[in-house]
């Protein structure tokens, strides 16, 4: 299954699909963060990822550190408490703004 990006308003997209090594992969070949303003907050909303793994959480600290490189910053919304708990077991909630 590949990440869809779908935008619902300004600054705010809903990812949907399975953040997986293999769909990753897929993801950032394809560039599917889109660019935002400097200085402007961009949400991703993640309700409707339905599986999570490791190289999904690399594809999300990617897309912050992308994010950052360009002067703007990333929200994640919608995050599962699976989710969730993966970020703080491994410490990546430390590196991700999650809402």
């Amino acid at each position: 299954m590949s990440i869809e990006l779908t935008e619902l308003s300004a600054n705010r997209y809903r990812v949907s699909g399975v953040l997986t090594l293999t769909s990753v992969a897929q993801a950032w070949r394809q560039r599917l963060l889109p660019d935002a303003a400097p200085g402007v907050e961009l949400v991703l909303d993640l309700s409707n990822v339905s599986h999570v793994d490791s190289g999904g959480l690399a594809l999300l600290i990617a897309w912050t550190r992308q994010a950052r490189g360009a002067g703007y910053s990333l929200v994640f919304s919608g995050v599962s408490a699976r989710m969730a708990s993966l970020a703080q077991v491994t410490g990546v909630d430390r590196v991700l703004t999650i809402q």
